[in-house]
């Protein structure tokens, strides 16, 4: 019996790695309840679990800014997730469409950060309401980090409207599912609609994905290994 030569053993286990890489790739999903983040008034603006991070900004001027708001935490029947406070705000830490994501007065708004390697699958929002008028949002991706002055700069994903009930969840997908950074914002940019809901879990997952740069350079590996075993067969005849 022949022993096998390095350049075959280099062979089968570059193909052996191609096969690992190529075969089947598991997919993690992770589901991050924020009704789940503490009580009240958090106190802070901003909130990591995981690979998420949430943060609270209001528009002042014209432009949204961090200073001085923080998340609300609220979890009963129907109202489930982060609301904002806003500086201009009393008894936000009490419930009511104070500790909403609102635009009863300079409007609010929440940006989802995802962590390197992960993509988004959904958005599920709570608190809404199907009287007259219904509560309404927006839900806005974006690749950079800027915050949308009057949320002209970022592409619409999709609308919500209390309409199909008070808590909705909505499928992030195409170009949005790979961004790094989702904004949710009360009413169609209008501030005296009184539009309001709270932000109640996101579902993030991650597959095992290698790089094309990565398979190509395995790729030409195994083709160098196979020639280099093609010359010495043809030496040895």
């Amino acid at each position: 019996m022949r022993s096998s030569t390095p350049a075959t053993r280099l062979v089968a286990g570059v193909l052996c790695l191609l096969g690992a890489v190529l075969g089947p790739r598991t997919v993690s999903a992770v589901t991050i309840d924020f009704s789940l983040a503490g009580s009240g008034n958090l106190g802070v603006g901003t909130y990591t679990n995981g690979p998420v991070t949430a943060d609270a900004f209001y528009e002042s001027n014209g432009i949204f800014i961090s200073t001085g708001v923080t998340l609300v935490v609220q979890n009963a029947a129907d109202l489930h997730g982060f609301g904002v406070c806003s500086p201009q705000e009393s008894g936000c830490a009490s419930g009511g469409i104070q500790s909403e994501l609102d635009n009863l007065g300079p409007s609010e708004l929440v940006r989802l950060t995802l962590a390197p390697g992960w993509r988004w699958v959904d958005v599920s929002i709570s608190a809404l309401t199907t009287v007259i008028l219904p509560d309404r949002g927006q839900l806005l991706f974006a690749n950079g980090d800027a915050l949308p002055g009057d949320l002209s700069f970022t592409t619409l994903l999709t609308g919500f409207s209390a309409l199909n009930g008070t808590e909705q969840t909505l499928a992030v997908s195409g170009d949005a599912a790979n961004a790094p950074f989702l904004y949710l914002i009360p009413g169609p940019l209008i501030t005296t609609n009184n539009d309001d809901f709270l932000v109640w879990k996101v579902t993030v997952e991650q597959g095992q994905a290698v790089p094309e740069p990565a398979i190509a350079l395995l790729l030409g590996v195994a083709l160098a290994a196979l020639s280099v075993l093609a010359r010495n067969r043809a030496r040895r005849k």
